[in-house]
């Protein structure tokens, strides 16, 4: 297995079978460390930076009109899959 850390709050488990993507959570378990949540369970890394996208996109605002989402989660998704590519 791989982590591919991707910022501060998301990585990437990436392993035979696929890839899981994870979230950084604010609190600690009992041995004192941080947390992690599973975001979902994806087949290419592709998938998991593009579902990434969106919820950093989401996780900015607490309404947004469509035409605004859309414009910002293409600028996200080219931001991420454009650092894969490097």
């Amino acid at each position: 297995m791989t982590k591919v850390i991707i910022d501060e709050k998301y990585h990437i488990d990436s392993h035979d079978k696929g890839h899981t993507l994870y979230s950084k959570l604010k609190s600690l378990d009992k041995k004192g460390n941080p947390q992690s949540k599973a975001e979902g369970y994806y087949r290419t890394i592709e998938q998991a930076l593009e579902h990434t996208a969106k919820l950093k996109v989401l996780s900015n605002h607490s309404e947004l009109k469509i035409g605004e989402y859309l414009k910002e989660l293409k600028q996200a998704v080219n931001e991420l899959t454009k650092a894969v590519q490097e």
